[in-house]
């Protein structure tokens, strides 16, 4: 079994699955003390074994810690400056050290069975074999995704279930887009987070030796909005972004402020939750919104909040009580003060990055260019707002220009993550629908198990649900 588990991650790293090399060589690790020790617990409590301590010179030791750290860095998030979640190992550097540490480990596992063994020197070299033409992964689609590829023009819905190949569907997109003769500056491709966007920038990299394609826009809409303010002139490169907690922070602050002499002590007992300001700062932009003469659709008029028992005391210590409901006139009394003092020290919250970039591409006069290719992932979970964006961005009048987006009805059946049904139903009035109905993922039986959940609980009808690929 450890020869096995050894030869597997350096496979992984040929195919580039880096993180999943590194949890293979910690089990290559774990898996090696078990066989030395005869102990079968966790990789920390057998390197505290005194037998280990015995028997591994510090080389050894410092292999294992090495190994440990990094798989336990390959398993668990991290949160980085840029506000997003990701497992810290992902690159090919860290997984070739992993493996470099796992040769030692094995070299002093044969040791200990034949001191006379000699075991060859590690290499690195044929690991990561260079991409050219010839070598390139060959994947092949079915007719369904074949059609959502070589779609060229128009505006398109594609409801993918997961396992559908969607990711290697929106690569294979971009490489027939420029082998078209559409220019890489021209694709706009927009992913919901920023590590769905990191994996299809990976996609992209691998997939495409051309330099052009670093012209090619690949993450969030947020993250769009930011880059195209600033390269328009809209913010001054000075301007602090706030994140969710700094904004909460503020708006605590501003509430405190407001509140009278008598009660001041009162506020900030406990902190405001982040549920309560991110209201506030909703409601803030669609006074924004209203003020500036956005399109009603655009506006979240459907905003409501809770009081109940057990955030009633808290909600009043901030005189955001009106009886028992909140408060318009203080809402609106706070937002305008949010506002201002944002506009006061160049602060933007991620609300205003969109709503400043929406501003200024409905500018008739706005020089603004426009992409004739788009693509965006998890339309689901866009709100009215920033699908409007999008129809804004696309270049429509060049009339060869193409919009698709892809969809999950599942997810948005099960609202996961905030996504709504509704933002799909009103998609699927306007424009051309593809369905990809196979999974190429996950075995019949739970699948099955799945669609009848669907079907009997949540009232789906059985033609839109996806079909296993995997008969077992």
């Amino acid at each position: 079994p450890l020869l096995h588990i050894g030869q597997r991650p350096a496979n992984l790293i040929r195919d580039r699955h880096y993180r999943e090399s590194v949890q293979t060589m910690r089990q290559f690790a774990e898996g090696a003390l078990i066989t030395v020790l005869h102990q079968r617990s966790s990789l920390g409590e057998m390197m505290h074994n005194p037998l280990f301590f015995q028997l591994a010179d510090n080389r050894t030791m410092e292999s294992f810690r090495r190994i440990r750290a990094l798989g336990n860095e390959a398993s668990h998030f991290v949160m980085d400056e840029e506000d997003s979640n990701h497992f810290a190992v992902r690159t090919e550097n860290d997984a070739i050290q992993c493996l470099k540490y796992g040769h030692h480990i094995a070299t002093w596992l044969m040791s200990l069975k034949d001191l006379r063994y000699s075991y060859p020197d590690f290499t690195a070299e044929g690991l990561i074999p260079e991409i050219t033409e010839n070598n390139k992964k060959r994947i092949f689609f079915d007719s369904y995704q074949q059609a959502v590829i070589e779609t060229s023009s128009g505006k398109h819905l594609v409801l993918a279930p997961p396992g559908c190949g969607k990711t290697e569907i929106l690569t294979e997109r971009i490489r027939f887009a420029m082998e078209h003769g559409v220019e890489a500056k021209d694709i706009l491709c927009l992913t919901f987070t920023n590590r769905a966007a990191r994996g299809m920038q990976e996609r992209i990299e691998e997939r495409f030796s051309s330099s052009d394609v670093k012209k090619l826009y690949v993450g969030n809409l947020h993250r769009f909005c930011y880059k195209f303010l600033l390269d328009e002139g809209v913010l001054p490169e000075s301007v602090t972004i706030l994140d969710e907690e700094e904004a909460r922070d503020l708006i605590e602050g501003l509430l405190i402020d407001c509140l009278p002499q008598n009660k001041k002590m009162l506020g900030g007992r406990c902190s405001l939750p982040l549920s309560v300001s991110n209201y506030i700062q909703t409601y803030a932009g669609n006074m924004f919104q209203r003020e500036h003469d956005f399109p009603s659709e655009t506006i979240d008029n459907n905003l409501n909040f809770e009081v109940y028992r057990k955030n009633k005391e808290l909600l009043d210590s901030y005189g955001l009580l009106d009886f028992d409901r909140l408060s318009v006139e203080k809402l609106v009394e706070v937002g305008h003060l949010y506002m201002q003092y944002k506009q006061s020290r160049l602060l933007v919250d991620f609300n205003d990055l969109l709503l400043k970039t929406w501003l200024f591409l409905n500018k008739e006069e706005s020089p603004t260019k426009r992409y004739s290719w788009i693509q965006v992932d998890e339309v689901q979970d866009l709100s009215p707002l920033q699908l409007d964006i999008i129809r804004l961005l696309w270049d429509e009048k060049k009339g060869t220009g193409v919009c698709v987006y892809f969809g999950d009805e599942q997810q948005a059946i099960f609202s996961f993550m905030g996504a709504k049904l509704e933002t799909l139903q009103n998609l699927h009035n306007s424009l051309t629908i593809h369905r990809l109905y196979r999974n190429f993922r996950s075995p019949s039986y739970l699948l099955n198990l799945f669609n009848e959940y669907a079907v009997k609980n949540l009232g789906c009808e059985p033609d839109i649900l996806p079909r296993a690929d995997k008969q077992c």
